[in-house]
């Protein structure tokens, strides 16, 4: 029996170790096959897209034709017009009908049957141009019997076309990135240029129809031709090398310059004037010229898509290679770990079944020789030597014994040494609590004795530059007034000492509040005043804004050591420049400039930290005690202050207070606005200060708005 059971483990193991293989190899094929799925909802969506084009540039040519049958009258039953190409004269064909409807019935079918793989605009599109084709007979039955003009007809297949070119832009936006290609991405603003360059000669051509009296036509035609323009620019930044080489080696040629300059001489103006020479042009030549372009433009096109067809084919077949591969290495190591265990488990039972004989009844000889390397030689000579060690382990019993009740009693004594550093332990506790008491009563004592020799200090400097301020008032003397002026100045600067110290004592002086708001202008001039090379900051901008009373000193504080700072690391005989500009969500921005040498990457980015933090735990450790003031102040009012470096040297320190913080009544709030934007485009404010981090969302959308 237990034979069996061994047996039977050794099969168990065997037939896990063949499952662990397959499922570790389930991933790789679960991501193999969702791969080739992929890949193939992709294929279809790009043949798709080519349905899509073809049946664009189908529907573009009917509504030319149907246009130009209007604008002709829709003298279909007199005759063709010989000014008119032969199919724009007589309608639509029933041949043209039949393909355009055979290819239209195509694309819905495969587009009720598309998958989009869960992309929400995808799906949106196809179900959009599934829906717009459906109204394709109203449209044609309109243009045929219906009261409407050429530019009525036009327009009416305009939604069907958008819906349709809609699909290459939709497509190339979900492509993963293992499938995206600048071509894909390039496709949308090919096949806009193509849809614009269709609705000109279609325009033109209906336009001369009508001996150049429809002037709405002429004008749509000026703006198809902008916007072709423009998609063609959009395609040259986007498409690679070889799909801008493809299309100059292409869209070129006697046909294409002859294209252009009918295109300018028939967009030169909102209207064709019939006295001159621009309705001499025939609307068939019209069409062919312009056809010529517009049939290279489209084979450019075409081609593009098929190539995204036979790269997304390729992803497909290398999908399906790799799968292949995976599916193979897996069996492979399930064969492999099923042979080797299945000569293993032979190599084990057999043997294990002679020595378990020999186990039970040790008189016969051993099954195997005591020379044999097999591994259950050493077993039963293990058997041999057991008997022989059970009576060894006996009298090591005894001796176990007696040290076992040795090591109890050590056990004991170690249990009580323990307990003696515990109470040592617990009485070194208390101590080290009564300790951090006394220091924390101590550094509290300390905190409030410096806070109070400091607001002793700031009165005695407001009581100070008082006296000083009545002495200016009456000194004519020009050289002591200058004198006094200094002192007053000096005065000052100790004052912004003394409120730094309460700053960083955690501490916050309400002396200096105003009541009423205070104009912006007024803030700025007062930390100019607090810092010792005033005369070389100069202000070049500011609104016409104003803070709130609680916030107008400390912003002030704040800007003084900025200041302090640009004015201390850049050249005596540089300047340092204020900017400020009211941003569209009410919020005031503020940057100071200096020429100085700048600040190292490392070093800006540690200042930057520390002035993102509103409590730095040291000031001064990792920065002066100026920019530890300015972190305080920030996180005080929620202000932000980011440093900069600028391009042409020198740092720029960046301000945005908070539309909490800001007061202005709507109409100056409009006012400035303009300034502001009138500002940016005088390129005041370089782009360094424009690419701040500082700003946040609602800041650079107002800057992009400007």
């Amino acid at each position: 029996m237990r034979i069996k059971r061994t047996r039977q483990r050794l099969l168990t193991a065997l037939l896990i170790s063949v499952i662990a293989v397959l499922a570790a190899g389930a991933p790789g094929l679960a991501t193999a096959v969702e791969d080739l799925s992929e890949s193939g909802r992709l294929l279809r969506l790009t043949r798709f897209n080519t349905d899509a084009i073809t049946l664009s540039h189908s529907l573009a040519d009917e509504r030319d034709e149907m246009a130009a049958f209007v604008a002709d009258g829709r003298s279909s039953a007199s005759g063709p017009d010989p000014g008119l190409g032969p199919a724009l004269s007589l309608g639509l064909s029933e041949n043209d009908r039949e393909r355009v409807d055979r290819q239209a019935a195509t694309v819905t079918q495969d587009a009720t049957a598309l998958d989009t793989g869960g992309s929400p605009e995808l799906a949106s599109v196809v179900s959009t141009a599934r829906r717009a084709l459906g109204g394709l007979e109203h449209i044609r039955q309109s243009a045929l019997t219906g009261p409407g003009s050429a530019k009525d007809v036009f327009d009416s297949y305009t939604p069907l076309l958008d819906a349709l070119d809609a699909v290459s832009g939709a497509l190339a936006r979900a492509l993963p990135s293992r499938a995206a290609s600048p071509d894909t991405s390039a496709g949308p603003a090919l096949a806009r240029a193509v849809s614009q360059a269709s609705a000109e000669r279609g325009l033109l051509v209906a336009a001369l129809a009508t001996g150049g009296s429809q002037a709405p036509l002429v004008t749509d035609a000026q703006q198809a031709r902008v916007a072709e323009q423009a998609a063609l620019a959009e395609f040259a930044a986007t498409a690679s090398a070889n799909a801008q080489t493809q299309y100059a080696q292409t869209v070129t040629g006697r046909d294409v310059t002859s294209a252009e300059n009918y295109l300018a001489r028939l967009t030169a103006k909102p209207y064709l004037n019939l006295a001159s020479a621009d309705t001499a042009l025939k609307s068939s030549d019209t069409e062919t010229i312009l056809s010529a372009r517009l049939n290279r433009m489209r084979a450019v096109q075409d081609s593009l898509a098929q190539a995204d067809t036979t790269r997304l084919t390729t992803l497909r077949d290398d999908d399906v290679t790799a799968l292949e591969l995976r599916i193979a290495l897996v069996a492979l190591c399930a064969l492999l770990a099923l042979g080797i265990g299945a000569h293993s488990t032979r190599a084990i039972t057999g043997p294990l079944a002679a020595l378990q004989r020999y186990a039970r009844d040790p008189q016969p000889p051993m099954p195997f020789g005591r020379g044999d390397k097999h591994e259950f030689t050493a077993v039963a000579l293990a058997l041999e030597r057991l008997a022989q060690d059970v009576a060894q382990l006996r009298a090591e019993t005894v001796q176990q014994q007696q040290e076992q009740v040795r090591l109890v009693n050590a056990r004991d004594s170690a249990a009580a040494e323990r307990d003696e550093l515990r109470q040592r332990q617990a009485a070194l506790a208390a101590e080290k609590d009564a300790l951090a008491e006394r220091i924390t009563a101590l550094q509290d004592a300390i905190h409030t004795t410096f806070v109070n020799l400091t607001l002793r200090s700031l009165a005695l400097v407001e009581r100070q530059l008082a006296l000083i301020g009545g002495l200016e008032d009456h000194e004519h003397d020009p050289e002591r007034l200058a004198t006094l002026f200094k002192l007053d100045h000096l005065a000052t600067r100790i004052r912004r000492n003394s409120e730094s110290l309460l700053v960083l004592a955690g501490a916050q002086s309400t002396a200096g509040e105003a009541a009423r708001p205070v104009p912006l202008i007024d803030v700025v001039r007062a930390g100019i005043s607090e810092i010792d090379r005033y005369e070389r900051v100069q202000i070049a901008f500011l609104p016409g804004a104003q803070l709130v009373g609680a916030a107008a000193e400390d912003c002030s504080h704040l800007l003084a050591e900025l200041l302090e700072n640009a004015t201390v690391f850049s050249p005596p005989q540089s300047e340092v420049r204020v900017y400020a500009w009211l941003l569209e969500n009410g919020e005031v921005m503020l940057s100071v400039e200096d020429e100085g040498t700048g600040v190292p990457e490392v070093r800006l980015a540690e200042l930057n930290q520390l002035l993102d933090e509103p409590h730095p735990d040291r000031p001064g450790a990792q920065a002066g005690l100026g920019l530890s003031v300015v972190a305080r102040l920030a996180g005080r009012h929620g202000i932000r202050v980011q440093l900069r470096e600028q391009k042409q040297g020198g740092v720029v320190a960046v301000v945005v207070i908070p539309r909490a913080l800001v007061v202005c009544p709507p109409d100056d709030l409009a006012k400035d606005f303009v300034l502001n934007a009138d500002v940016l485009n005088a390129d005041v404010l370089n782009a360094d200060v424009l690419n701040a981090d500082v700003l946040n969302a609602d800041s650079a959308s107002a800057f992009a708005s400007g």
